[in-house]
């Protein structure tokens, strides 16, 4: 359904969550931070932790160059209707998200996730609402279920993972610490 990015709202957070499992135990956890939701700062970046399937967790962070479009462009991979794009990191398409990622320079993380199912919407999105607060907090499944290729380097060792995957997306203005 797009970002939601608003800049200018102090009280406003979102973040995108990915999650990846493979059959061989890998497992990564991705996500896209517009606000550090606990620190409640406007400081963009995008985190992960691994688990290699021998057991090894690796953990990672770079930061995230949010770019807010107003219009539609379109180029040879890109069609961006409003909202965020993330110009050669994440391109959401509409049966696939790509994703190419660098953390500290040591970890690479590439993919395509291929959308299997529709996204999923309950309450049209509606989270939690606190007229109270005058705060709304949005949540919906983006990729109920998909599958992708995973192509991972860490400090020079090269992997590929099938695996399967998931995304959701969480924004507004009313911060869980509120309610949860």
């Amino acid at each position: 359904n797009g970002s939601h990015y608003n800049g200018n709202d102090a009280s406003y957070y979102e973040w995108w969550y990915f999650h990846f499992v493979s059959e061989n135990g890998f497992a990564a956890n991705i996500v896209l931070h517009e606000t550090d939701i606990f620190g409640l700062e406007k400081n963009p970046y995008i985190s992960t932790s691994l688990r290699l399937p021998d057991g090894e967790i690796k953990y990672g962070r770079t930061s995230l160059d949010i770019d807010k479009r107003e219009i539609e462009q379109f180029s040879d991979n890109l069609h961006v209707s409003g909202g965020v794009c993330l110009v050669s990191k994440i391109i959401e398409e509409e049966k696939s998200v790509k994703m190419s990622l660098n953390f500290f320079n040591s970890i690479s993380f590439e993919t395509q996730i291929r959308k299997l199912y529709p996204p999923m919407v309950m309450n049209d999105g509606v989270l939690y609402d606190n007229p109270k607060l005058s705060g709304t907090s949005y949540w919906t499944v983006n990729i109920p279920f998909g599958m992708c290729e995973v192509k991972l380097e860490i400090e020079g060792r090269k992997y590929k993972f099938n695996c399967f995957a998931y995304q959701d997306h969480q924004w507004g203005n009313l911060p869980i610490q509120n309610f949860a």
